[in-house]
């Protein structure tokens, strides 16, 4: 586990450089991309359901991006995309192709569906994050 949020950490500083974040946020989003780990890892053991670990781990990652956004006043896109992907289901994609390259059916179709909760969870927990934090904003402003 810590090799792996290690990992992550490492990750989400690469991606980071990568997609043009300032040198003063690589470790914001460094940290970020592992927490987001943690987070996922541990409701999947606990959950051990994708979808619901998928939607609150990418709901937490989304506020946890808008809030800190606000406060560095920059765009939560710089944090939100590094402190999701820990989250995309990359491996569980490749083993899909692979089977069904090998003509393994069964297999193919189980990784897909795999891959889909994972994609459709994150999607929906950044839209309910983002929401949310438009909700509060908008009450907070009246």
């Amino acid at each position: 586990m810590i090799y792996d949020t290690v990992l992550m950490l490492f990750a989400s500083f690469g991606f980071s450089m990568i997609i043009g974040t300032k040198r003063r946020h690589y470790i914001t989003c460094a940290i970020l991309g592992s927490v987001s780990f943690c987070i996922s890892s541990q409701l999947l053991e606990i959950t051990d359901s994708i979808l619901i670990t998928s939607v609150i781990s990418s709901a937490i990652s989304s506020i946890a991006s808008q809030t800190i956004a606000r406060t560095a006043k920059a765009p939560a896109t710089i944090f939100l995309l590094p402190s999701i992907l820990p989250l995309v289901p990359g491996r569980r994609f490749f083993y899909a192709i692979s089977s069904a390259l090998a003509q393994n059916s069964e297999n193919a179709l189980a990784y897909f569906i795999q891959t889909l909760e994972y994609t459709a969870g994150i999607s929906t927990g950044i839209m309910l994050g983002s929401s949310l934090c438009k909700i509060v904003l908008a009450a907070k402003a009246k």
